[in-house]
């Protein structure tokens, strides 16, 4: 019975809301009644006890007379009288010893009183005293006096019939109303728990839909409490869960179809040996649909042997929780018969509970059949191998292990029990000759990824020579790493004897067809189809290639008058010697005659081509040493560029041929482009570079100086010496026309020294005359930068002039500087520790890196006068000498500014804190006299 009321209790939320606020309803009620009925007690009571003491203090009062003078009668008037009040059972009159003198029961007068309440009147006080209080029945006493003496009590008993009534009266309408408010409570209660839990009841619904599978079930509630976050949070967690059953829907589904696609057959069991589920590929094998095998075991499914020998698989794979392979013979219903190689593995839960089997059987049987055939074929290779003398080979670069079919041992004639497969034993077989060569060809083919071919000898025991043709192939895995070589050796000793005689008749003949058989020069022939080769070369490129025709002067005459047995000799000389001058990719051709060809490809400038012109007839020029005869021979030569004079072959050849006759027509022993303007630039930088050496040796070139100023001070703190080329005749040649010959010819080498010396001796001759406290700045090319020998060089003229490296500037362009820094902050930190002072020039025009910058070990950044000339009109020049100044501050750099010519240029680098300058508004450069004069005149 508890139990059945425990569940109905505990079966509804509701129900347990409604009776725990109807019991407490009831039980603050009951409470209420009980505590009202009680204190209507305590009050009727308090009355009844006050009502008894009155009406024994009015007894005393109306008796006292009565009671002096002993009159019964009197007595009994008054008691009567007061025993007609409600309530009254007795009332009497005692002495002090109490005696009955008058009660309501004449039998009783007379008498004394011996009951224990009325003993307690003897020793007490003469007051009013309650002697009984009960629930039905109150005892009361009053003293009476005469003349303020104590002679008696007045006694009155007071029946409480009255006051019981009322109680059970307000007894039985408290229960009354008591019930009446549980009954209201109870229904309150209902119906506050109805509402209560109204939201409950409908998540519970829809709890119950979610538990029957529904999920589009909207859990909305409208309230803010408590129940209506918990209706948020199951909406939330059902939408989840409905996302979460989709994906592994769609992973069942995705998972289904994969087991399904593939063609092994797959299976899983539990513990037990019980089928959970397969693939249709297992399916098809068993003859049955998944839902009739799931739930089967083996013996269900396979003959008792087969279904045994599985299940015994199974268990022993389970004990020792290892996966087993194994390869078995499987029956299909229709009775095909297929070879599986079956892969089984435990599969495990939580705390590494094996829980069943997974199987995965692929079906070898082609592989088996294939393996058959191969073994077959093997066979059949080999003899077919030993019928054509090809063996066959396969190394193992993982293992490091190398096979060979008997074929192989045959070929090298070697005892397959005495000799152990090996690459090192291979490479000994070989050719010393050969030998290299046959490892580099397997080793570039490992790098390449290619395969490779080739042919080579074999050195026998006895000495004997044997040709092979060898070639491989190599496999790699995944990575890119070599993994398997393998490839064949052929047997070609007889054909390749055949074949070097055909090859050495092909040969002669082919060298007959395209080359001169009296120079060894490519023929006309060759020599169009190298040329076709690199237009396209050149088209491909967008290069410029050129076309030399080449004709010797008056050659008829050696022929007519020495014979053409000289001549011939004269024209392998010539070829020899052109050879000499050409680079390797260039041709060198004999059209015939005495006409040759020259293809120059990947031309930078005519000027690169008009060098190799002049090369051509310088070396034809010399003497030519024939028996005991020294003949001289010069040459005409025409020059075509690709694509300006011509695009195709014909065109380039034809106007080549042109340009030679016109170098004839100017007096031979010379070149001619196909341009005049080109022809006349070649010329005049010929002439140029053959006036500078001139000039080198008659010593035309002077040093001029140019002062340089502190900008603050005015004075003089530096000279940089300049170099003037001063013509015989009269007349100066301007640096920017020979300094870039110098540099390109290398003449400026000899012409640095000369600088060099001459400016030490200078600075010296100033120092020792105390007319310069300053340094004088000298020039350094790139050339001389990069000079292997520059700091021997700088040793040997310090020594040779006696000048001290302080006294000296050296000054190199920041082109040449950017163009190695590594190389250049090693070099110029190895002059500085000679005690050169180091400065950058033409700042700002060589893309400095400030990473770099701050690694030279120099002392001053000198402004490009590009940037000076722009002052003021040009604000972009005005922003970047303004950066350069700041730059060179913030490096501790001083800056010094070149061009200077105007005051407002002055001006805008003073205000801008410019250290020095230099330029025409202070002095031009001026010769070594007037410089000294300059001097002496500004001397501090």
């Amino acid at each position: 019975m508890w139990r059945y009321l425990h569940r109905l209790y505990t079966a509804s939320i509701t129900r347990q809301l409604m009776l725990g606020i109807a019991a407490v309803h009831a039980l603050l009620m009951t409470v209420f009644v009980f505590d009202l009925v009680g204190r209507e007690r305590i009050f009727l009571s308090e009355q009844s006890e006050a009502q008894a003491l009155s009406l024994a203090s009015t007894l005393a009062a109306n008796g006292t007379s009565w009671v002096l003078a002993n009159d019964i009668v009197g007595m009994e008037e008054v008691i009567v009288a007061q025993a007609h009040y409600p309530g009254v059972r007795y009332a009497m009159f005692v002495d002090r010893d109490n005696k009955v003198l008058a009660y309501t029961d004449r039998s009783v007068v007379g008498q004394y009183l011996a009951d224990a309440v009325s003993q307690t009147l003897l020793d007490a006080a003469p007051l009013p005293h309650l002697l009984i209080s009960r629930v039905e029945f109150n005892d009361a006493a009053a003293p009476i006096f005469s003349n303020e003496v104590h002679i008696g009590w007045a006694r009155v008993g007071l029946s409480r019939g009255d006051i019981t009534a009322n109680l059970q009266q307000v007894t039985h309408d408290g229960l009354t109303y008591t019930a009446i408010a549980i009954v209201i409570g109870s229904l309150f209660a209902w119906l506050m728990a109805r509402g209560l839990t109204r939201g409950l009841r409908t998540l519970s619904e829809q709890a119950e839909r979610v538990r029957q599978g529904a999920r589009n079930v909207e859990f909305s509630c409208q309230r803010h409490d408590e129940i209506g976050r918990l209706a948020d949070v199951f909406g939330r967690m059902v939408t989840t869960l409905a996302e979460h059953e989709l994906m592994i829907a769609e992973n069942h589904a995705l998972l289904r179809s994969i087991l399904d696609t593939s063609p092994d057959l797959i299976f899983f069991k539990d513990s037990k040996g019980v089928y959970l589920g397969c693939n249709s590929a297992f399916a098809e094998l068993v003859g049955r649909s998944e839902a009739e095998i799931v739930g089967k075991t083996d013996l269900d499914l396979f003959d008792a042997e087969v279904a045994e020998s599985f299940r015994d698989n199974d268990r022993k794979m389970l004990e020792l929780g290892e996966r087993r392979s194994n390869e078995e013979w499987l029956t299909y219903p229709d009775g095909r018969r297929i070879l599986v190689d079956t892969l089984k593995t435990p599969y495990y839960g939580p705390h590494d509970t094996a829980l069943g089997v997974l199987g995965i059987s692929r079906d070898v049987t082609a592989r088996y059949q294939a393996d058959e055939q191969v073994r077959h074929t093997q066979k059949m290779l080999e003899n077919a191998q030993r019928i054509a003398r090809i063996g066959s080979w396969d190394l193992d670069l993982v293992a490091n292990r190398l096979r060979w079919t008997p074929e192989v041992y045959h070929i090298f004639e070697l005892d397959p029990a005495e000799v152990t497969p090996s690459y090192d034993g291979f490479l000994a077989a070989i050719h010393p000759e050969d030998r290299d060569m046959v490892d580099q060809a397997y080793r570039d083919s490992l790098r390449t990824r290619r395969p490779y071919k080739l042919e080579h000898r074999l050195r026998m025991k006895d000495g004997r020579i044997k040709y092979v043709e060898e070639q491989g192939e190599t496999i790699y895995d995944t990575s890119g790493k070599p993994i398997h070589s393998y490839g064949t050796v052929q047997d070609i000793t007889e054909r390749h004897l055949t074949h070097a005689q055909l090859q050495e008749k092909q040969q002669h003949l082919d060298r007959l067809a395209h080359y001169d058989s009296l120079t060894g020069l490519p023929n006309r022939m060759l020599f169009r189809d190298r040329l076709e080769q690199s237009l396209l070369k050149a088209r491909r490129r967008r290069e410029q290639l050129a076309v030399l025709f080449v004709d010797l002067d008056e050659f008829k005459q050696i022929n007519d008058s020495l014979g053409h047995a000289v001549g011939d000799l004269v024209l392998q000389q010539v070829a020899r010697r052109f050879l000499s001058v050409v680079r390797e990719e260039d041709s060198v051709a004999r059209l015939g005659g005495d006409e040759f060809t020259v293809i120059l490809e990947s031309v930078q400038s005519a000027e690169s081509v008009s060098q190799v012109a002049q090369k051509l007839i310088h070396v034809t020029q010399e003497p030519l040493h024939i028996d005991t005869r020294e003949l001289y021979v010069t040459t005409s030569i025409g020059i075509s560029l690709y694509p300006g004079d011509g695009q195709d072959a014909e065109t380039l050849l034809r106007n080549a041929d042109t340009a030679m006759f016109k170098a004839k027509e100017q007096g031979r022993n010379a070149f001619h482009f196909y341009t005049e303007d080109m022809t006349e630039k070649a010329y005049d930088r010929i002439l140029m570079e053959t006036n500078l050496r001139n000039a080198l040796r008659n010593e035309e070139f002077v040093l001029y100086y140019q002062p340089k100023l502190s900008l603050r001070t005015r004075a003089v703190v530096g000279m940089e010496a300049l170099i003037r080329w001063q013509l015989p005749e009269g007349g100066m040649i301007s640096p920017l026309r020979f300094i870039p010959v110098a540099e390109e010819s290398g003449l400026i080498i000899p012409l640095g020294i000369r600088v060099l010396r001459e400016a030490f001796k200078q600075a010296r001759l100033w120092q020792e005359q105390g007319l310069l406290q300053g340094r004088v700045a000298v020039n350094l090319s790139g050339k001389q930068l990069y000079q292997r020998d520059l700091i021997e060089v700088m040793r040997n003229v310090l020594a040779e002039t006696g000048c001290d490296p302080t006294w000296i500037e050296l000054e190199v362009t920041e082109g040449f500087v950017m163009k190695n820094p590594e190389q250049s902050i090693h070099l110029l930190g190895e002059l500085r520790a000679m005690g050169f002072e180091l400065s950058i020039d033409d700042f700002g025009t060589g893309y400095s890196s400030l990473a770099y910058l701050k690694q030279l070990p120099i002392s001053k950044l000198k402004i490009d006068q590009s940037f000076v000339r722009g002052i003021p009109a040009d604000s972009d020049d005005m922003a970047i000498v303004r950066a350069v100044i700041a730059l060179g501050h913030s490096l501790q750099l001083t800056t010094i500014a070149e061009g200077v010519e105007t005051v407002a240029q002055r001006d805008f680098l003073l205000a801008e804190g410019g250290d020095e300058v230099q330029g025409y508004l202070f002095s031009h450069p001026l010769p070594e006299d007037r410089a000294s004069q300059f001097l002496a005149a500004h001397k501090i």
